[in-house]
């Protein structure tokens, strides 16, 4: 049985941040989202309204709420170049 990690022990919050990042690059989630679940998981303000995109406004939603509901949405190919 793998021992647990100090880490995950002290701080399961900061891990959950890790691990999620993690996943979201690997199933290839639009950089906005995850620039916008980044924000809204640490509690950031909201970008300035000229910066806001649709994927952006999802991940700090998610990010804000610990979850990844609209990431299937906003997949790196699956997004329009702007």
């Amino acid at each position: 049985m793998k021992k647990p990690c100090i880490i995950d022990l002290e701080y399961p919050l900061l891990t959950m941040y890790y691990e999620t990042i993690d996943q979201l690059e690997k199933m290839g989630a639009d950089r906005e989202y995850i620039q916008g679940w980044i924000g809204g998981y640490l509690g950031n303000p909201l970008r300035e309204e000229q910066r806001l995109t649709d994927a952006y406004q999802a991940g700090y939603e998610d990010g804000g709420n610990r979850d990844t509901a609209q990431v299937r949405e906003f997949r790196a190919d699956s997004v329009a170049p702007a």
